[in-house]
């Protein structure tokens, strides 16, 4: 097998990593290859398709030599297009928050106090108290989705600057379970620093949303909390991951989980993912859904220290 070193780059290899068979890349290129082996005839002997981690789009060409058929792969980024994609949608909804802040808020904010003013919880019996702490909630998390989407058409440009991986990933620990009691665990590489470029109070953000979500929904069966925070360097690019010990994101589910306002939570936004994928856009870097043998695993692909933004 052939490899040019762009295509090693899709997929974090060295030079000296020597590849015999498609699957030692992706699974998702394994099938995609197979669909077309099973599809393609005389007449039709050319393809193209999407897979996921790498987000590429994948072009095969069929061609003979004497009696041997071999296919040629070219793989095209479509990083770049989505996050043009990306900041499209942005902007539409930057345009749609504008027009409900006020068609949505202000009558909101009206229930809300009328609804305080209905009397203290002593006055009411208990089906009125509960009527009333019911649509208490429901006006707070109204004003929550209002907020997250007001705040993503008001997002301040990223300020780009080196994070030390070690120092960073302990202060967020500090942090993050001050707040959240959980076992919280980082793993680095030993004796080899990683440093990323990104926009620190962003990518605390991002941390923050992701290790809320395992708090929500990676719970084990004992209803325990564990959470793994991990980074590694492959090629040019380090990834750092995410996972929890709970059941997993079902399968049906995997495909809208980064939509805006989708959510399996009674009471969430649905805008969480959806947020952190957009902090990971506009700082050049990339979330995952990523497959784990337990639990949920997101991970974050980030550029590298010695890798400037611009």
């Amino acid at each position: 097998r052939l490899m040019n070193t762009a295509a090693r780059e899709f997929f974090n290899l060295s030079k000296h990593h020597a590849i015999q068979k498609l699957d030692q890349l992706s699974d998702s290129l394994v099938s995609k290859f197979d669909d077309f082996l099973l599809k393609t005839t005389n007449k039709e002997r050319t393809a193209q398709t999407i897979i996921e981690d790498p987000y590429l789009r994948v072009h095969f060409f069929s061609t003979s030599v004497g009696h041997k058929s071999e296919v040629l792969i070219i793989l095209e980024d479509m990083t770049y297009i989505a996050q043009q994609a990306q900041q499209l949608k942005l902007a539409a909804l930057g345009r749609f928050s504008a027009s409900i802040a006020h068609e949505l808020r202000n009558p909101l904010g009206a229930i809300a106090h009328a609804i305080q003013l209905f009397g203290d919880n002593e006055d009411l019996n208990e089906e009125n108290t509960r009527l009333k702490q019911l649509i208490m909630n429901n006006c707070e998390r109204m004003n929550r989705v209002i907020k997250n989407v007001l705040q993503l058409s008001r997002r301040e440009k990223s300020q780009p600057q080196v994070n030390e991986l070690t120092t960073f990933l302990e202060h967020f620990k500090h942090d993050f379970t001050h707040n959240n009691p959980c076992d919280l665990t980082i793993k680095l590489p030993v004796n080899k620093p990683l440093s990323v470029v990104f926009d620190k109070s962003q990518l605390e953000q991002i941390l923050v949303i992701l290790c809320e979500n395992a708090i929500q929904h990676g719970r084990d069966h004992e209803g325990n909390v564990n959470i793994v925070i991990a980074a590694k360097c492959s090629s040019n690019k380090i990834t750092l991951t995410v996972c929890d010990s709970g059941p997993g994101i079902p399968s049906e589910h995997r495909d809208n989980i980064f939509e805006p306002f989708f959510t399996t939570l009674r009471g969430g936004t649905g805008m969480g993912l959806f947020i952190a994928r957009d902090l990971c856009e506009i700082n050049q870097a990339r979330l995952n859904l990523v497959k784990s043998n337990k639990g949920c695993c997101f991970a974050i692909t980030v550029n590298p220290s010695d890798e400037l933004l611009i």
